[in-house]
């Protein structure tokens, strides 16, 4: 998955939630250590409430913007 975007008019909905569930899923289904992503600052606490840890500043400046590592990992093989 390249990005992960809700449009406005659905943000609040549960849609993002219910997509990093599926990816969640997905992960557990095909035996992966976790899911790996870069994010804004400002949806550091959204991932966070997700499971995610923060891994601090990531080396990506890609469009000349500040990244963060956030990390899941799968319980089934931690």
């Amino acid at each position: 998955v390249t990005s992960l975007s809700i449009s406005k008019d659905f943000k609040g909905q549960g849609i993002g939630t219910a997509l990093i569930a599926a990816l969640k899923d997905l992960a557990i289904a095909q035996k992966r250590q976790g899911i790996s992503l870069t994010c804004h600052d400002y949806l550091i606490a959204y991932y966070e409430m997700n499971g995610f840890t923060d891994e601090g500043e990531s080396e990506s400046n890609h469009g000349g913007s500040t990244w963060y590592n956030m990390v899941w990992e799968n319980p089934e093989t931690h």
